[in-house]
């Protein structure tokens, strides 16, 4: 599936829904209506009365309309309808509910439709006349504290039953009931029939024959085929988390990275990629926070993290049940490693290989070589500008390349070497450089710039010639709709000679000279982190654990 950009909206405000009718298309942000029958220019339709959480938005197929619910404090009037987006109306008869949360239109054009009424009761009310007449469907005290209501309705159509969810405050942690009934229009026919608790809000819908409730604390989801009985199963891959690097040793894709609460996960998978977090980890787990990538020698398995535990920043295996922590500081006089950052395998001018580490020490920024990744032999770099974060080495051409950012000068910081020992220092001309690569004679990197008639960053490429002195700045891409586009990692696919670099909402953008970029779309909307070539393939990897393989 391809997609274009169609037009930029400039609209400051959050994006609240989108809803697709009578030959168009009509976003919500917060207030404001926008519209489009062709899809080439969303024009402003409209705007609605003031909604402090944003109105929300559905299209009724069975009257050909659009409604627009909100959830306000104070608003008596919650709901009104539009056949063109343009001019809107209140729907009438009397409201069971002041604040409404979530909306459904049934096969048969019945309503649905939950919330709260009043600062005390919670409160389902259903309409088979469009929204003119209701039906108090639940109403009574709440069984909490206050300001506890119904948060989402869902309907199986086939079977005629409705499931919604009663979120009760209790403190950090909130308890929530769900509700099942075969005949929503009675009070008295709703059952609970399940109760969980969770600190995040959840998420219910209706698909393929079963109602699922997910966005769950322990990465599960409740689903249920009737409403009534109800199956807690663990979410498939990496739920709630994101993955910083992926990798493969002997039969077993290796990823790491941490989940909602910043705890470090080491994960295993086979060749479906449905990953499993593994029983034995590197490591105290919670000190895996900046898992930055593997790197393997002699049959080993070797992972580093940031921030580590008494020196003991990088790890092996070889089997991934047993791991032995490398002490990088042994043998060191007078120099503390605390934090190994990046490690990467440098090739030689000589055809020779060793590997190459940057990290934080007690005496600052330090750049340690070793030729088995056991023993590691720690240089000062003695760099003129004191480098703080965003670091990154990578190696390319024979050369290292050292990134940094200074917050003395609030520039980014490139630097090469032939050795690891002596550097050579080259200034970009931006601000924060995120990530870099080396290529086709040619160092590339990402960035973001501020542009000011849109209130967005675009991402643009860096792109200099290892035989120039020149930085060229490339447009990336032109700003979508909606939301500007994040990039996070770029390297280069050395085989079919192109940089790659990871973007939001799934992209992936190639360049073979780091300037003209084309974007892939992946199947996915998910942030990728995580970027790497494995066995030819392209493996991209990150929020809640999505995983792409190129073919």
């Amino acid at each position: 599936m391809s997609w274009k950009n169609v037009s930029y909206l400039g609209d400051s405000n959050a994006f609240t829904g989108a809803a697709v009718g009578n030959d168009l298309v009509l976003l919500v942000f917060q207030n404001n209506v926008y519209g489009t029958k062709n899809m080439t220019y969303f024009e402003l339709y409209s705007t609605l009365p003031h909604c402090e959480s944003g109105w929300s938005i559905i299209f009724d197929p069975t009257r050909s309309i659009f409604i627009v619910y909100c959830a306000p404090l104070g608003l008596v009037q919650t709901l009104q309808s539009s056949k063109d987006g343009r001019s809107w109306q209140w729907l009438g008869g009397k409201y069971y509910i002041l604040g409404v949360t979530d909306f459904i239109v049934t096969k048969e054009g019945n309503y649905i439709t939950t919330g709260w009424y009043g600062l005390l009761w919670c409160a389902i009310q259903w309409s088979a006349d469009g929204g003119h007449s209701w039906i108090e469907a639940y109403q009574g005290p709440l069984p909490g504290q206050l300001y506890d209501y119904f948060i989402a309705v869902a309907h199986d159509d086939d079977n005629n039953i409705t499931v919604t969810i009663l979120l009760i405050k209790d403190g950090s942690n909130n308890e929530y009931d769900v509700y099942a009934t075969s005949d929503p229009k009675i009070s008295n026919a709703w059952t609970v029939t399940f109760s969980f608790t969770s600190s995040k809000f959840p998420q219910l819908i209706f698909t393929e024959g079963k109602f699922i409730i997910y966005n769950l604390d322990n990465n599960f989801i409740l689903q249920s085929k009737n409403g009534f009985n109800w199956d807690s199963i663990p979410q498939r891959g990496f739920y709630n988390a994101r993955i910083e690097a992926v990798g493969k040793f002997k039969d077993n894709y290796v990823a790491c990275g941490y989940n909602g609460y910043m705890q470090g996960s080491f994960l295993t998978a086979r060749e479906d990629f449905n990953w499993t977090l593994s029983t034995y980890q590197p490591g105290n787990n919670t000190n895996m926070w900046y898992c930055n990538g593997f790197l393997q020698n002699n049959g080993q398995l070797f992972t580093w993290m940031d921030p580590g535990t008494s020196d003991k920043n990088i790890y092996t295996t070889k089997d991934l049940k047993t791991w032995e922590a490398i002490d990088v500081s042994k043998g060191q006089t007078k120099i503390n490693v605390w934090s190994v950052v990046d490690v990467t395998e440098f090739k030689k001018r000589d055809g020779s290989s060793t590997w190459a580490l940057i990290g934080q020490t007690n005496n600052g920024l330090y750049i340690g070589l070793s030729n088995d990744l056991y023993s590691w032999q720690l240089y000062d770099p003695k760099f003129d500008v004191s480098l703080y974060s965003n670091y990154k080495i990578t190696n390319g051409e024979s050369l290292l390349v050292l990134l940094g950012y200074s917050f003395q000068t609030s520039y980014s910081y490139v630097y090469v070497s032939i050795d690891g020992i002596a550097w050579q220092k080259i200034k970009s001309s931006v601000n924060l450089i995120y990530d870099i690569a080396i290529g086709n004679n040619l160092i590339v990197g990402i960035f973001q710039k501020y542009e000011p008639k849109s209130s967005v960053y675009t991402p643009y490429s860096l792109v200099k010639s290892l035989f120039s002195d020149e930085w060229n700045e490339c447009l990336l891409i032109n700003n979508p709709v909606f939301v500007p586009i994040q990039i996070d990692a770029i390297i280069y696919d050395e085989a079919n000679k192109v940089f790659l670099v990871s973007a939001f909402s799934g992209l992936i953008f190639s360049s073979p000279d780091g300037c003209n970029w084309t974007p892939v779309i992946t199947g996915t909307t998910q942030m990728f982190w995580a970027l790497d070539i494995i066995d030819g393939h392209l493996i991209a990897a990150g929020e809640n654990g999505i995983t792409v393989v190129s073919n």
